[in-house]
Formats: structure tokens, sequence, C-alpha cells
């Protein structure tokens, strides 16, 4: 399949659990991550959809796009650096993180729809720099979400 369908299919997809994932707390988050598909983002993307960019500048464009997104965007803790998330964005940053693991095709294990959300913070959760009590917040909530 082409890169760029492959790449619109998993966008749509993310934003679709984004917007079912965000109702669940309250919040309709139709507007989450429309700069991806800003034309400069979205061919950047595309080009590196199976993580492997055809040539070095293609890698390079991709990191750029990739970073100003994530510093840029309040569901992202690089936007926060090391300062305290608020209630209302660490939630989003959640929901960002589940839809991530539903788009990506995985399954329930065990009838738990959170489990891969939970085995990625337990991989790399304590390699992301975040305030001491985002991480506390964070890790309270991933391990009381039920379904």
């Amino acid at each position: 399949m082409n890169k760029y369908i492959q790449s619109a299919k998993y966008l749509a997809l993310h934003k679709y659990y984004v917007l079912i994932e965000g109702l669940k707390i309250g919040r309709f988050l139709i507007l989450h991550d429309m700069s991806k598909f800003g034309i400069r983002s979205f061919v950047a993307h595309a080009k590196h959809w199976d993580f492997r960019a055809e040539t070095c500048k293609e890698y390079i464009e991709y990191l750029q796009v990739r970073t100003h997104h994530e510093y840029s965007s309040k569901h992202h803790l690089q936007y926060w650096a090391d300062k305290e998330v608020p209630a209302k964005y660490l939630k989003e940053i959640l929901v960002d993180w589940i839809a991530v693991q539903r788009a990506l095709g995985k399954k329930m294990r065990k009838g738990d729809r959170y489990y891969h959300t939970r085995l990625w913070w337990e991989e790399t959760g304590h390699t992301i720099s975040m305030h001491p009590n985002t991480r506390t917040k964070i890790k309270n909530i991933i391990y009381s979400l039920k379904g």
C-alpha cells in the first residue's frame, strides 16, 4: 500500500480513537493533531511511515516536523518541559497514548483495552523527562484504568 495512504489511514484512525477516548473523559478533542494534516507534516510523516526514510534529508525533515509538533502541542510532555502538566492536558496526553496503541492495532489482552498502554509506560515511562508530580499522576491514572 502507498505510504501516503497508510499514513492518512493511521492518522484518521488515531484521531478517531482520540475522539472516542476523549469523550469517555468528557472532552471533545476534534482538533487534536490537526497540524499533522498540514502538507509539510503529512509528507514528512508519510515518507517516514515505515520508520525507514529513504534519504538522510527525509529523516531530518521528519525529525524537524515531529519535534516541532511535540514541543508546540500541549498534549505532549515535551511542551511542558519539566513544568507540572495541568489536569486538562494530562488527560489529553493519556488519551493520545491510548489512541496510539489502539490505532497501531494493539488488541485487548485478557479483556483489558489499556494493557498495551500500561506496558508501553512500564517499558518507556522512566526514560521520559517530566515533573515528578506529573509522573506520579500519570502512574496513578494508568494503573487505575479499567476496560
